[in-house]
């Protein structure tokens, strides 16, 4: 990634990751990110189509999100599983956020 602003023109790049989670309440929570793309709105207003695609996303997960996709405790305690969401439960998604800054040296 540092490349990437040295390619640019910027100077002293300083780059990082932070590894953590996302949690959301549900799994249709968790799908409902979709309500940012350009077929969100349409997705989201038919309720037959929502309900079909929360499906492929839970059977899409289920098949390959492997021990990183679960539901746990809200306080963190102890892991659970893709199917054991209820009351009192987030699903956690794995998330890398990657960062960074530089010096432009047109200013």
């Amino acid at each position: 990634m540092e490349m990437a602003f040295i390619n640019a023109g910027f100077q002293d790049p300083d780059v990082g990751v932070e590894e953590g989670e996302i949690e959301f309440g549900s799994l249709a929570e968790a799908a409902g990110v979709v309500a940012a793309a350009p077929f969100g709105g349409e997705l989201l207003a038919d309720a037959e189509l929502w309900v079909r695609y929360v499906a492929e996303v839970e059977r899409h997960l289920a098949e390959t999100a492997g021990d990183a996709l679960y539901f746990r405790p809200r306080d963190g305690v102890g892991p659970g599983d893709l199917g054991s969401g209820g009351e009192g439960t987030v699903l956690a998604l794995p998330a890398l956020a990657y960062f960074g800054h530089a010096t432009a040296p047109w200013n």
